[in-house]
């Protein structure tokens, strides 16, 4: 389990997890670095091994003191100054760094000098293993603890804050969002063509035209099975219902007529009673007129 997965531990399991790591890491490095014979580290000899390459097409110019002129054979103009005695170079990678650049190795290899004596010491096995020579002491474990009388340490009380929470999470930046990313292109603009009848505008699934396989290969019956046909009027679904699927509407049985399909409110006997009775009662109220 690395720190990175510790960090979702509570705050003391947490410490815990991560001083056993680094207990167990400091004895690897220890043993590491006592079979380790080179003067320098790992990772330092072999980025030394890799600029000597390069450092090989440098032309050295020397002079009296430890300063040299280096340059490439056919760019003169091209020319960096070396100075071995307080170990700068024009580019000043070996400022920066603690390890000397292209331009210092081609000197020090000319001059027939050890690149250890140039680097820096931090980069030597001396200063890494007094890194690593302080011991981490194992613990005990919890339950061993002792305890104190004083009141545990609570987390702060929930507070609630006015307003409705926010559901929503935050909203992504252009650079976050897939949609809008530069790795995934977008569709806008490109016109859609259709593969059956060749016209732009449309797809396949909405062309008009169908291939003339499909509708060669369907029968038509001209005479409706009769068996299909009463299953069909069974399973009509009635007006104002909607269609929830097959025996889900048919529960329905209306108290007025004893028929399935609806219910007392939209029955249509109950329709036909209520409009009767309305335009007796409109008569009644109406007077006669007489005839002149």
């Amino acid at each position: 389990m690395s720190t990175v997965a510790a960090r979702r531990l509570p705050l003391i399991d947490m410490l815990e997890r991560i001083r056993r790591l680094l207990m167990v890491r400091q004895v690897e490095k220890n043993k590491a670095a006592t079979r380790r014979v080179d003067i320098l580290t790992e990772n330092v000899r072999k980025e030394i091994e890799a600029m000597k390459e390069v450092a090989a097409r440098w032309v050295v110019k020397p002079s009296i003191t430890e300063k040299f002129e280096v340059s490439m054979p056919l760019a003169d103009s091209d020319r960096f100054l070396v100075d071995l005695k307080v170990w700068t170079c024009t580019c000043r990678s070996w400022e920066l760094h603690g390890i000397p650049c292209t331009h210092a190795l081609s000197c020090i290899l000319y001059m027939k000098r050890r690149v250890e004596d140039y680097v820096d010491p931090c980069f030597k096995m001396d200063t890494y293993r007094q890194a690593y020579m302080h011991v981490l002491h194992p613990l005990e474990g919890s339950k061993f603890w002792p305890h104190e009388e004083s009141d545990p340490i609570r987390p702060p009380p929930y507070k609630k804050l006015p307003g409705r929470p926010r559901k929503q999470k935050r909203k992504k930046s252009k650079e976050e969002d897939p949609k809008t990313s530069s790795v995934q292109l977008s569709r806008k603009g490109i016109g859609m063509t259709c593969k059956l009848c060749g016209n732009m505008g449309h797809s396949r699934r909405t062309c008009k035209r169908q291939p003339s396989s499909q509708q060669s290969s369907q029968p038509v019956d001209t005479q409706p099975n009769p068996s299909e046909q009463t299953t069909e009027a069974a399973e009509e679904v009635p007006f104002g219902y909607p269609d929830y699927g097959s025996g889900h509407h048919w529960r329905v049985k209306c108290k007025l007529c004893g028929k399935k399909g609806h219910n007392r409110r939209t029955c249509s006997k109950r329709q036909a009673t209520a409009g009767s009775s309305q335009a007796t009662q409109t008569a009644e109220f109406i007077p006669d007129i007489e005839q002149p």
